[in-house]
């Protein structure tokens, strides 16, 4: 004898559809206090964050700098399916984290900042999941 499985519908009325769970958005106002911590615990977590109020009162450069906009094209190219929307000021950003990848990759170091701003925290974080990968830095 076979048993039909019963589907419980969830919501009102006949055209009702399931929604997928999302998974919420970790919301920061403090700026770019913690930008590399924040952006690595996301990818690890899979969990999408909002960072806003960044320098929003530095009247001659508000938002991103260099190094940081660097930082999350590190991120990009190393995952798949990521992605950044900044606005047009640059003082907020939303992240969207993807999977990582392994493999060989070529980044262009920014001017701003030394190897070591960008490799501390993939190295802290990543170091067991990336040694199949090699990356190669240029300056």
């Amino acid at each position: 004898m076979s048993k039909k499985r019963q589907h419980q519908h969830t919501g009102s009325g006949a055209g009702a559809s399931r929604k997928k769970p999302t998974k919420a958005t970790l919301k920061f106002e403090d700026g770019p206090n913690q930008f590399r911590f924040r952006l690595v615990c996301s990818l690890l977590t899979l969990k999408p964050i909002s960072i806003r109020n960044i320098r929003p009162d530095d009247i001659e450069e508000p938002g991103l700098r260099d190094h940081e906009v660097a930082f999350l094209k590190l991120l990009d190219m190393i995952t798949d399916g990521s992605s950044v929307e900044i606005n047009n000021t640059g003082t907020s950003l939303r992240f969207k984290p993807g999977l990582l990848l392994g493999g060989d990759h070529v980044f262009d170091n920014c001017e701003g900042r030394s190897i070591g701003w960008f490799m501390v925290r993939l190295l802290t974080k990543f170091g067991v999941i990336i040694k199949e990968s090699s990356l190669l830095i240029y300056r």
